[in-house]
Order: C-alpha cells, then structure tokens, then sequence
C-alpha cells in the first residue's frame, strides 16, 4: 500500500530529465525518438509517477514544488503539465499560490493548457470566494458580544455591506 512514505521517492522520480533533453526530444523526428536512450524515463515514468501520487492523495501536497515546476515550464510534455494541473488541485495546494499559475497559463501557446488552466482557476476562484463568504454569514449569525442578544452589530453590517459592494465590483 502507498503512503506518505512512498512521496520522496515519487517526487525524485518527477524531476527526471533535463529542461534541455525534453526540447531536443520533442523536436526529433519519431525514428529517433524510438531510441532516445531515456525516452523511459522523459515521459513514461514520470507520467506514472503522477498517477501514484494520485492514488496517495492528500499526502501529495509536499510534492507541491515538483508539481508546480512542471506546471510552469514551457518544455513540459503538455500531458503531463495537464495531469499536473489536476493534481496540485485536488492534492490541495494552496488555492492562492495556483491561481496565479493558473491565470498566467491562459496565455500559453498550446490551447489544452490554456483551457485546462482557464477551467481549473475558476474553479478555484469560486470555491475561494463562497468560503468567504460562509465565513461572512457565519460571523454576522453570531450573537451580539455585548449583551448577549441574537441582534446584529451595525460595525458587522457595515462591513457585510462594505464586502458586497466589493465583490460586486470586482465581478464587473
């Protein structure tokens, strides 16, 4: 059974091959490609070793920097930045430092990455934003500190209305 154990192994396994190596290999007619010496170890281990970080999960998020180095270079089998894509969102990174990545990625060359990191940034973006806002409507049913009554605060409904008029604005 894979665990967190099996992660520092799999994250090795995801830095294999040189930025310049998967170049020179893309641009290689087939024939030759067929005897590229770590042909192995380019595409086929590494695409393995993210579907076995899948299969860990959760424990996948200290893979974290592997993952978004993959995302990021522009030599990257497009594939594989795909899958790694997937990955980093649900192994739960950090909604606020994939964003970023993700919006960056809408102007990449290739147009499955595009897409793929278009849809994936809304949908981070989106969950980000009514977990605000659960947080919002959690903190304005809390009661009164003051006398200990079930009424609203005006400073609470003040901010309440200061966000609305924010997120309003910004989704213009």
């Amino acid at each position: 059974m894979m665990g967190k154990d099996t992660v520092p192994v799999l994250r090795k396994h995801l830095r294999r091959g040189s930025r310049y190596e998967r170049i020179c290999y893309q641009n290689t007619p087939l024939w030759i490609r067929s005897h590229w010496p770590s042909h192995w170890s380019l595409y086929n281990i590494r695409e393995r070793a993210l579907s076995a970080l899948e299969v860990v999960g959760r424990d996948a998020q200290s893979a974290a920097p592997e993952l978004i180095a993959m995302i990021s270079d522009t030599s990257e089998f497009p594939q594989l930045r795909r899958e790694a894509m997937r990955l980093a969102v649900l192994s739960r990174v950090d909604p606020g430092l994939l964003i970023p990545i993700f919006k960056r990625l809408i102007n990449d060359s290739d147009f499955t990455i595009r897409q793929t990191a278009g849809g994936l940034a809304y949908q981070l973006q989106k969950e980000q934003e009514s977990k605000t806002e659960y947080n919002f409507t959690a903190k304005l049913k809390q009661p009164h500190a003051g006398d200990g009554s079930n009424t609203f605060s005006s400073e609470l409904v003040a901010k309440s209305l200061e966000a609305t008029l924010k997120l309003g604005l910004e989704k213009r």
